[in-house]
């Protein structure tokens, strides 16, 4: 069998590097199609190696190679430049060899029509392998669909997390896989039963939102919306967590998204707007009446910070929330129970946030 491996790279390298003639290279072609039956894997991963990065290698001897068992078509489907993207994506849809897929995520230099197909069919393993190279530019649509199919992998969500520019509505479809995963551990259910689970994570969902939105870009917005609107997360509370926390971009993009008011108007209307008109686009908008009040007093705070005239944040927005629902008669007892539960702890966690900054700022001077 070394004879037959050595005599096969051999062959292969002269077809590639020396001026045959015509007749010599038939020959030559013939022989190699032949070896591609040779039972051994060892002779035709040497075909393989020998043969992966010409331009002058036979296309019917790669694309053979390229469809053989991984340790064979591994480096052929890494190098050749005679494979297409047709042929890297009949590769793809082709195969579940999970090394085969991961060689192609592998390939340098990948078109989109073939990054859309690693994710639209590939194994988590080679998704993860697309994600890890930084320098790979992969549309918002594929890192969504990767996520769709494989978001319960923690690994390749580690790498999404970790990619650079990743989109705040990719963010957002993470956050959900990750917490359904959370939720249906049996670990977190037997610590804190099933009920317990769910309201912890649920609560930290919904701070995970919130962080999302404090650090996502004014036009990644919509998109957002979009995303937790789909979940049915864009919930009259976590509006009333945002403007709250001064998000009042956000706000004006979910206002926008649900009464189908252009963005830019609204934003305008929420720096601007008489309280009449606000409360009417909060009733197009389907906000639970309870909310109304409390939101308009956020609103006007902000209006405030942004003209200079105050320095509130989170915790003084919130306090000003919570006592204007006191006055207020709006909405059921339950509804006025949970939205002041909701403002105390946002008020109570920046209370506590200021004051290690404060007890931090001390203990430095």
């Amino acid at each position: 069998m070394p004879e037959r491996i050595a005599a096969a790279a051999a062959l292969s390298r002269a077809y590639i590097q020396r001026d045959l003639t015509l007749e010599q290279r038939m020959a030559a072609q013939a022989a190699l199609t032949l070896l591609l039956d040779d039972p051994s894997p060892k002779v035709r991963i040497a075909m393989s190696e020998a043969l992966c990065t010409s331009t002058r290698a036979p296309l019917e001897v790669v694309t053979a190679l390229a469809g053989d068992q991984h340790e064979v078509a591994a480096p052929v489907i890494l190098h050749s430049p005679l494979l297409t993207d047709s042929d890297l994506i009949n590769i793809l849809t082709n195969t579940a060899q999970s090394e085969i897929q991961a060689a192609v995520a592998s390939r340098a230099g990948l078109s989109q029509r073939v990054i859309a197909t690693l994710a639209d069919v590939a194994c988590a393993r080679a998704c993860a392998v697309l994600v890890s190279k930084n320098s790979v530019h992969i549309p918002a649509e594929s890192l969504r669909r990767m996520i769709e199919r494989h978001g319960d992998d923690c690994h390749l969500r580690s790498l999404l997390l970790k990619r650079e520019g990743l989109p705040a509505h990719c963010r957002h479809l993470l956050l959900q896989r990750a917490s359904e995963a959370l939720s249906a551990s049996p670990f977190v259910a037997k610590i804190l039963g099933a009920q317990g689970a769910r309201a912890v994570v649920s609560n930290a969902r919904s701070d995970a939102s919130l962080a999302l939105v404090d650090h996502a870009k004014p036009t990644d917005h919509a998109q957002l919306v979009a995303r937790m609107r789909e979940a049915g997360e864009l919930t009259s509370s976590l509006l009333v967590r945002a403007v709250a926390y001064g998000k009042t971009g956000f706000l004006a993009a979910a206002l926008s998204s649900v009464t189908g008011t252009p963005e830019a108007k609204m934003n305008a209307l929420l720096q601007k707007g008489s309280a009449r008109s606000l409360l009417s686009v909060f009733r197009q908008a389907g906000l639970r009446a309870v909310t109304h009040e409390p939101i308009l007093t956020a609103l006007k705070i902000c209006r405030d910070v942004e003209a200079g005239r105050c320095l509130h944040g989170p915790q003084e927005i919130a306090r000003s929330m919570l006592a204007t629902l006191e006055k207020s008669t709006e909405g059921g007892e339950q509804e006025r129970i949970a939205l002041a539960s909701l403002l105390r702890r946002i008020f109570l966690e920046e209370l506590r946030r200021n004051a290690r900054s404060e007890a931090w700022a001390l203990a430095a001077a």
